[in-house]
């Protein structure tokens, strides 16, 4: 046998649709490792502290997946907006509003008008007069007649001169209001 060489012929990495990495202009990357000069103990605990934040977040996560959510939670509020316009511009106000109150979501708001029927109590002087003893006008048991005539003019002279301060020791009842327009509140 003779003493040949024995030799591999080269490949060419084109011939098997393989890109010629030396066409490339590349700079070998930087392998050098981060940790090389970091002690056991302080890479073992750098890979507790990675562990219990990698279960926090998957608590996490199973909570925002799992957990029921409430109405009126942050998170819900371009849910409940876009649901609020759908809702008024295919008239479904009404089945909106079951399903907010239902649910908790956030109820429509309506700039509304109407009116209302007030009963207001007012102190008015209406002149009286007579005769009586000064015992009776001492103790003011004096008799004295009031007719509606003498009531009514004398509402009528203090309305005339009244400011509001002389209203202020009212009595207000309000009743039987009347709601005569809604409109949505922008």
């Amino acid at each position: 046998m003779d003493n040949e060489t024995n030799t591999t012929p080269a490949l060419d990495p084109t011939a098997f649709g393989l890109v010629d990495p030396t066409a490339f202009d590349l700079e070998p990357a930087n392998t050098a490792n981060p940790y090389a000069t970091n002690t056991r103990d302080e890479l073992e605990s750098a890979l507790t502290r990675a562990t219990e934040r990698i279960g926090t977040l998957e608590d996490e996560n199973r909570t925002l997946r799992f957990s029921q959510i409430d109405g009126d939670d942050s998170r819900l509020t371009d849910f409940w907006e876009k649901a609020r316009r759908i809702a008024q511009h295919a008239g479904f106000c009404t089945e909106y509003d079951k399903i907010a109150m239902a649910l908790g979501g956030p109820a429509r708001q309506l700039d509304w008008s109407g009116v209302v029927n007030v009963a207001v109590t007012v102190t008015v002087p209406v002149p009286v007069g007579g005769t009586a003893t000064p015992e009776e006008i001492e103790n003011h048991t004096m008799d004295y007649s009031v007719d509606d005539y003498d009531v009514w003019e004398a509402v009528e002279n203090a309305i005339g001169s009244m400011t509001r301060h002389d209203i202020d020791d009212r009595t207000t009842d309000v009743y039987s209001l009347e709601v005569t327009d809604t409109e949505v509140a922008n």
